[in-house]
Order: structure tokens, then sequence, then C-alpha cells
């Protein structure tokens, strides 16, 4: 087990510097989104949240203060942690407090959460027990124990590999239809998808068997990918097989389909396995080619085979315990959301403890096929001098295609909750939402012009199938809404 499930600690620093920067540009890109989704002035206030929608013992930093004020200061301690974990200051701590102000805001408005989300929490929960500052870090350079072997094995490395597994061999259970394993055209309905595909993933569709190609080889990769990581015979081979192929497979998805964190997440996810032999010749070629002594001297004590002594490499009975306690139950809890079991349920308060900690997961991303509801939202609203407007995207109402489709999305998190919107009609938030609108256009500038009334549309443009005409745009009314 040692053998197959062990980590470099040189990638765990990689990781660490990665996950940082992903943790730091998400929690900047929330800051934008305060008053839309995270503060009592957006569209979820906090009574209704926990009301309607709070799930026992799911909770967070945000549920405390909704002034926009206060979430602000939360992000702005977030982005700090998160630089200092990116550069390996008291890392355990900040790897600590960017996964607490991350799950906070993930907690607050979950209607807005996404694949992404949820690997980046594991992720950073992950790495609160691992030696991810034992190279690279401020903190190694300031404190150091000699450490004789740079690779490492704990239950939590073990735990790493386990959420790999989890991830593709539930997302390959969700996949098992005839889209993903017989007609191949999974991957051109995905990239059909205006609202999510750039324009690479356009021009690709021009070629059909590259998408029959790409949808075979996206079904069994996740499938059958991961056992080349339990293949002890020329383990670093096969290991580093598997990292070049799923790099492959999640760099193709973050060049042509606008997925948020995911993409950059799984490459992380990926890149904490790199074996040893990457790292020494990497060592090697880089001081052969620094000409300065002074730098190289400053490389070779980065790359020391030193650890600092805030983490012990061996764990505690107690934490050891922990990690198998998450290994399990997180995999009881996948077992459950895909139903392979139906009688299988996981009972009080074990629920109450994945809700605490956001251990919570689902690998249905694109599955069991992709969906075929392509369109955009337009808002037909009359305002108080007779005009139409349309005020979700400030413009002259007009129910012509845009000509960038994703960009009519401010940012995943929007694209998510619209995307929930018309799969879910919920009442609730179809309410709340007319609220905000009228709100957010009433109280700002806009010359007096307030809005009476709107209907809020969807402009459906289902997919069809590959080789055949396009089907006509419908125009769908989802809600009417009277802001007086």
């Amino acid at each position: 087990m040692k053998t197959l499930f062990k980590l470099d600690l040189r990638s765990l620093a990689l990781t660490r510097m990665l996950l940082g920067l992903l943790a730091f540009c998400d929690i900047f890109n929330r800051i934008g989104q305060i008053n839309d989704f995270y503060s009592d002035k957006g569209i979820l206030p906090r009574w209704l949240l926990h009301q309607q929608f709070q799930i026992s013992w799911r909770a967070g930093l945000l549920d405390l203060i909704g002034d926009p004020s206060f979430v602000f200061i939360v992000a702005l301690f977030g982005l700090i942690a998160s630089f200092a974990m990116i550069i390996g200051l008291r890392t355990r701590l900040n790897v600590f407090l960017t996964w607490l102000v991350i799950m906070s805001f993930q907690a607050r408005f979950p209607e807005a959460n996404h694949g992404g989300d949820n690997l980046m929490r594991l992720l950073l929960f992950m790495s609160m027990f691992l030696p991810m500052n034992a190279f690279f870090s401020v903190d190694q350079m300031k404190k150091k124990t000699e450490v004789h072997n740079v690779e490492y094995f704990s239950v939590f490395t073990v735990a790493w590999f386990c959420q790999i597994f989890y991830m593709y061999f539930f997302t390959f259970y969700y996949k098992w239809e005839p889209s993903w394993f017989r007609d191949y055209d999974s991957v051109y309905y995905a990239l059909s998808l205006d609202m999510f595909t750039t324009s690479l993933g356009k021009a690709l569709l021009n070629y059909p068997f590259l998408m029959k190609f790409s949808s075979f080889f996206t079904m069994w990769l996740e499938g059958l990918g991961c056992f080349l990581l339990l293949i002890p015979y020329r383990r670093n081979y096969f290991v580093s097989l598997a990292i070049l192929l799923f790099v492959a497979l999640h760099g193709g998805i973050w060049l042509t389909i606008v997925l948020g964190s995911f993409p950059p997440a799984c490459l992380i996810l990926w890149l904490a396995l790199i074996p040893s032999p990457w790292w020494d010749k990497a060592q090697a070629l880089i001081l052969k080619m620094v000409p300065n002594l002074s730098t190289k001297v400053f490389l070779l004590k980065l790359a020391d085979k030193t650890c600092v002594s805030d983490i012990k490499l061996k764990l505690s009975r107690t934490t050891k315990a922990f990690g198998v306690f998450f290994i399990i139950l997180t995999f009881a809890w996948n077992l459950e959301g895909a139903a392979i079991l139906p009688s299988f349920d996981i009972k009080s308060p074990f629920n109450e403890v994945v809700f605490l900690l956001q251990w919570n997961q689902q690998w249905n991303m694109f599955a069991p096929k992709p969906m075929r509801n392509d369109g955009w939202w337009i808002v037909q609203a009359n305002l108080r001098d007779g005009r139409q407007w349309d005020i979700l995207n400030d413009k002259a109402y007009t129910e012509a295609r845009p000509e960038n489709l994703a960009a009519t999305y401010p940012s995943t998190q929007w694209r998510k909750f619209m995307t929930n919107l018309y799969s879910n009609h919920n009442e609730t938030y179809l309410l709340q939402f007319g609220k905000f609108l009228c709100r957010r256009w009433n109280t700002s500038e806009h010359n007096g012009q307030d809005v009476l009334n709107y209907q809020l549309i969807f402009m459906r443009d289902l997919t069809a199938p590959q080789g055949q005409a396009p089907n006509p745009v419908q125009k769908q009314v989802i809600w009417n809404h009277n802001c007086f």
C-alpha cells in the first residue's frame, strides 16, 4: 500500500501553490458578486436561506452577518490566507482559513455551486492534514527538520487517491448511457451549448469523427484510467501515463468549455501525483541552465530535503482514525447519491458530519448525457416612460441571438444559477430573483425610469442531432413579475 499511495513532498508543495492560487482567484472573483449572492442585499437574504434552503449543520461565516462590508472583510481575510498558502507561510493555519472562507461562500448560496467548487473545497480540506510546506515555502526556510525521504505516505495520501477514484468511478457510472458508450455524440452535444463553449470548441464541431472519438476517449478514460494507479510494476511509469492522459483530458476541456474552477482543480488533483523522478530530472536540468552561483544556492536551498516541524510527518492515532473515517464516509455519500444500492441510506449523525465539514459531493456533470437546452436569457421590462428595456443585459429589448452567448453570463456562478433556475423552476428563487432585479434597477441611476413589471424569458435553442437542421428557437416565458 505504501508503494502505491505515496506522494512526493515536492509534488505536494506544487499542489499547495497552485491550489492557493486557484483559491485566491476564486475569492477575488466572488468579491464582485457580494451584492448578488452573498449578502442580504442579494437574491437570497439569510432569513430565507435558513427558513427554506438551509440544511441542518451546513453553516459558514457568512451566516453570522449579512452586511456586504462584513462579507468583504471575510473575503479579504481569505485573500490574505490564500496568498500566505501560496508562499507557504504558517501553512497549516492558512490552509484552514482558506478552506473556511471558501466553504463559507459556497454555503451562503448553494444554488450557484458547481463541481469545481466541490473539488476545490475537498482538496483544501485534505491539504490541512498533509505536509504541504515541506518544500518551496517560507516555513521550510525558517525552521528545518531533516527528512531522509522525499516520498511521503499517510492515511491522507490514501484519501487523495481515493478521492480520484470516487470522482471518476461515479462520473463513469452516471454516464452509463448510450450517448456516451454507443452513439458517441455526447461531446458534440456538450460543445453545441453556446452558453458554455469557447471559440475553439465551436471550431471543433466541424470534425464529426473527432467528436465521436472524444466521447469514446472521455468515457473510457474516466472509467478505466484510474486503474493505472494500482499497477505496482513500474509504478512511476504508469502513474506518469495516467497523469499525462488526464491532464490532456482536462486541459482539452479547459480550452473548449467554460466550466470555471473545475478544469484547473482537476489538473491540481493530478499534479499532486507527480512521481519523484520527474523532480530529480527537473532539478538537474534547472541547475544546469542557471549560470548564476547565488541563484543556484537559493534553488538548492528550496529543494533541500528538509521540512518544517509544525506539521508532523507521523500522524497521531486519532488523526489516522479521522482520515479513515473521511475515506469511508465520503465513499458512502457517493454510493448513496448514485443509488447503486437503493436501500442504502446514510443515517444521522453522519449526514450532519458531512454537511458540517462540507464533504458533500456529486460527480454527475454532463451526465447521464449533456443537456440539449441551449439558449439565452432576456428580460422584457416595461419602464415608467413606456419603453421596453432588457434590464438583465441593460440594453434595448430584442429577441435577437447574442453574438457571444457565453459572454452574457457575468461569471460561472451566474451561469450555474440561471441554469438551475431554468431546470428547477423554483418559485421561491424566481420570486427573489424578480425582487432583486427590480431593486437593482430601481435603486440605480436610470434617470428616474423605474421598472413597473417584466417578463423573464428564456430563448430556448434545442440542440439538433448531429447532421440535422437546427431547431427553431422557442420563446419561453419563465416568470411574470410586478415591481410595484
